[in-house]
């Protein structure tokens, strides 16, 4: 009788869950791609990074609303239980306002959360660098964005609209 439960409840538990879906890149429209390189110092068994799409910015305290939000990339060091997803990068449409959640994690307490919102430019692609060390207490981390004209090598700083570091000041 109770294996039944064991069996049933896991099932459930999960069924019941929210997921977040992963992007789909626009067609037929101007795109930017983004792309995300990672200096992250993190412990032995590794980091990972994700970064979503949410639909309106928010404060740190807010989570991901499945309904609204997507993943966009997801990138990995030393972790095997994680499949990376978008990884050489993503297309985006150009012109419209997009604010990202950019989600570190190294083990169970040891995570870099960050809000971001830019508006890509057509003409221009984008990468997102993220710097830090989860491996010490405090956490630091650091989101720069850099844009390179298409059919250029000239590389910018470029300035966040908004920027939301969630760690303790």
């Amino acid at each position: 009788m109770f294996r039944k439960y064991f069996i049933a409840l896991p099932l459930m538990l999960l069924t019941s869950c929210a997921i977040i879906q992963d992007y789909v890149p626009p067609t037929n429209v101007d795109t930017s791609k983004l792309l995300m390189t990672r200096n992250i110092d993190g412990p032995l068994l590794g980091t990972t990074t994700h970064i979503y799409k949410v639909a309106k910015f928010r404060g740190c305290r807010a989570g991901l609303e499945a309904k609204e939000d997507v993943r966009l990339i997801t990138q990995t060091a030393s972790n095997p239980l994680i499949s990376e997803f978008n990884e050489e990068g993503v297309q985006v449409k150009s012109g419209e306002e997009l604010s990202i959640k950019i989600f570190t994690i190294a083990g169970q307490y040891s995570n870099c959360p960050m809000f971001a919102k830019f508006t890509p430019e057509v003409g221009k692609d984008y990468e997102l660098r993220l710097l830090g060390r989860v491996n010490i207490n405090p956490h630091q981390c650091k989101a720069e964005l850099w844009s390179t004209k298409v059919g250029t090598n000239i590389i910018k700083q470029e300035s966040f609209k908004d920027f939301d570091s969630c760690l303790p000041k």
